[in-house]
C-alpha cells in the first residue's frame, strides 16, 4: 500500500509540474522535462498492483486469473477509450489534460488510502510453543542460506519478456499509425485548411480507436474467461488471438473508408483481447510456485522488457513509414505480433513442462490446477517427505519401536473420520463433515467459500448423524446450489 501511494502521489506531483510549466516563461521545457522524469520515476505501479492481486487471491488460481484479466483489460482499454475525452479537454488549453490527470491521481490516492488494506502472511498460531518457534526460525535460516534463483536468469520469464517486447509495437503503433493512415485522400477527411484537416483527422483517429478498445475489453473480460472456463487452454488463446491480431495489421492498409477501418479495428481488438488476456494470466501460477518471494520482481522482468519495447518500437515504425509508406509500418507491427505469439506459446509450453510434467490435459485436471492442486502422486511424495522432516526436526526418534507406535497412534487420532462420498446426494454428508473440519480448525476463509458455493448453514451444537464429533456443525440446505457448484 505504501509503495502504491508513493507512486500515485509522485505521479500527481509530476502532472502538476507539467500542467503549470507554461506559466514560467523561459523554463517551460525544463519544467516539462523534469515533470516527465518524475512521472517515469513514480510510474511503476502496475506490477505492484498485480502482486497485491496475487496475494489476496491465492491459492484460488481461477479467481486470480479473473482479477488479473480485469486489471489488464482496464489498463489497456482506459487510455484508448478516454483518448477522445482528452482531445476535447485539450481544446480549452493544452495544459488542462495534465491538471485533470493530477486531479484523477488525487482521487486515486484517496481511494487507495480508504480501501486498500495491507496483506499480511499468516504468522501461525499464537499458542505455538517456544521450541516450535525456534524450529521455524532455524528453518527460515536454512531457507535463507540456500541460493535463491534469480528472476533475471529464468528462461521462461525471459521468453515471456520477449513476447511483451514485441507487444509494445502494437501499443506504440496504436498511437502513431492511425493519423498517418487517415491522411489518405480515400478517407475523405480533407478540409479547406491544413489545420482543419488535422483536427478532423485527430478526431477521426480517436473515434476509430473506440471499436478496438471496446471489443478488446469485452473479449478480455468476458470472451477469454468464458472460453477458459469451457476448457480452452491459455496456449490456444495466445495462438488464436495473436494470429487474428497479426492478420488484422496486414489488412488495415487495404482499407479505404472509415467504416472499413472500424470493422478491421474491431477484429484487431478481439485478437488482442484474447491474446493479452491469456498472456497476462499465464505467469500468475508460475510466479506463485517458483518465485513466491519475488512475485513483484518476476512481473517486473516482462513489464520492463515491454517498457524497453515502447522506447524502441517507434524507431522502425516511423522509419518504415518515411521510406516505404504507412503499409510497411503496419506490416512491421503485424510481423512483431507474430513474433510475440511465437514467444508466448513457447512460454506456455515451458511452464507446463516445468510445473505439470505428465499431468493430463483434461477439464477435471485443469479445474484442479486452478484451485492450486498438485498431481496426486506428487502430493503424496511431498507429504511423506514433509512428515519425515517434521518428525526428525521435532526429535521423534524413528528408530525406537515405542516411538514408531506412538507416531502411528498420533496419526490415527489426528484425522477425524469423514463420511464417504455418496453420488446419490452429490456428496452432501461428506461435504458437511469437511465444513465441520474447517470450522474446528478455524479455517474461516475456506468455510465462507463452502457457504458461498454449497449453501452451507451453521448449526451450533448439532451434529449430523454418523459424522465425527467436531463441535459445531454446518449443514447443506440447497441441493441445487451443491449440484451447480459440482
Amino acid at each position: 500500500k505504501l509503495v502504491v501511494m508513493w507512486s500515485i502521489g509522485g505521479s500527481m506531483v509530476a502532472y502538476i509540474i507539467q500542467g503549470i510549466a507554461f506559466r514560467f516563461s523561459g523554463y517551460e521545457f525544463a519544467l516539462m522535462f523534469g515533470g516527465k522524469l518524475i512521472a517515469g520515476l513514480f510510474g511503476g505501479t502496475f506490477p505492484i498492483v498485480l502482486t497485491y492481486i496475487t496475494d489476496i487471491s491465492m491459492p484460488d488460481l481461477k479467481l486470480l486469473k479473473t482479477r488479473i484479466t480485469q486489471a489488464v483489460a482496464t489498463l489497456m482499454a482506459a487510455p484508448v477509450a478516454l483518448q477522445p475525452l482528452g482531445g476535447a479537454i485539450a481544446t480549452f488549453g493544452l495544459y488542462l489534460p495534465l491538471l485533470v490527470s493530477a486531479g484523477i491521481a488525487l482521487v486515486g490516492l484517496i481511494l487507495t488510502q480508504c480501501f486498500m488494506t495491507e496483506v499480511f502472511k499468516p504468522g501461525g498460531d499464537e499458542k505455538v510453543k517456544d521450541e516450535d518457534n525456534s524450529l521455524k526460525k532455524s528453518d527460515e535460516k536454512e531457507d535463507e542460506s540456500k541460493a535463491r534463483p534469480s528472476v533475471w536468469r529464468d528462461t521462461p520469464l525471459l521468453t515471456l519478456g520477449a513476447s511483451f517486447f514485441f507487444v509494445a509495437f502494437f501499443i506504440v503503433g496504436q498511437q502513431i499509425q492511425p493519423p498517418l493512415l487517415l491522411e489518405r485522400s480515400s478517407f475523405g477527411l480533407e478540409e479547406d485548411t491544413e489545420t482543419k484537416t488535422q483536427e478532423k483527422i485527430a478526431l477521426t483517429a480517436g473515434l476509430v480507436a473506440i471499436p478496438t478498445s471496446l471489443v478488446c475489453t469485452f473479449v478480455m473480460t468476458v470472451g477469454y474467461l468464458s472460453l477458459s472456463k469451457r476448457g480452452l487452454s491459455d496456449e490456444t488463446c495466445v495462438f488464436v488471438g495473436g494470429v487474428l491480431a497479426a492478420v488484422s495489421f496486414f489488412v488495415v492498409p487495404m482499407t479505404e473508408r472509415v467504416w472499413q477501418l472500424c470493422v478491421v479495428n474491431a477484429v484487431q481488438g478481439a485478437g488482442c483481447g484474447m491474446f493479452m488476456g491469456a498472456v497476462q494470466a499465464m505467469p500468475s501460477k508460475y510466479l506463485a510456485i517458483v518465485f513466491p518471494k519475488d512475485i513483484a520482481s518476476g512481473r517486473g522482468v516482462y513489464n520492463l522488457m515491454m517498457t524497453i519495447g515502447t522506447m524502441v518500437a517507434g524507431i522502425p515504425l516511423t522509419m518504415l513509414y518515411q521510406s516505404n509508406g504507412i503499409a510497411a509500418s503496419y506490416w512491421c507491427t503485424g510481423a512483431a505480433m507474430i513474433l510475440s505469439t511465437i514467444f508466448g506459446v513457447s512460454f506456455s509450453r515451458q511452464i507446463h513442462k516445468k510445473l505439470d510434467p505428465g499431468c493430463p490435459d483434461t477439464p477435471s485436471s485443469r479445474r484442479a490446477l486452478e484451485k492450486g492442486a498438485m498431481a496426486v502422486d506428487e502430493f503424496k511424495t511431498m507429504l511423506a517427505k514433509k512428515l519425515i522432516d517434521t518428525l526428525e526436526k521435532r526429535n521423534y526418534h524413528l528408530w525406537n519401536g515405542r516411538a514408531q507406535k506412538c507416531i502411528m497412534d498420533m496419526i490415527d487420532s489426528s484425522f477425524p473420520v469423514l463420511r464417504a462420498w455418496d453420488d446419490a446426494d452429490s456428496g452432501r454428508a461428506h461435504l458437511e463433515d469437511v465444513a465441520n473440519l474447517y470450522l474446528s480448525l478455524g479455517k474461516m476463509d475456506e468455510l465462507h467459500r463452502m457457504e458461498h458455493e454449497y449453501g452451507m448453514t451453521s448449526a451450533v451444537g448439532k451434529n449430523p448423524s454418523g459424522s465425527t464429533d467436531l463441535g459445531s456443525s454446518l449443514t447443506i440446505h440447497d441441493q441445487t446450489a451443491i449440484d451447480n457448484a459440482l
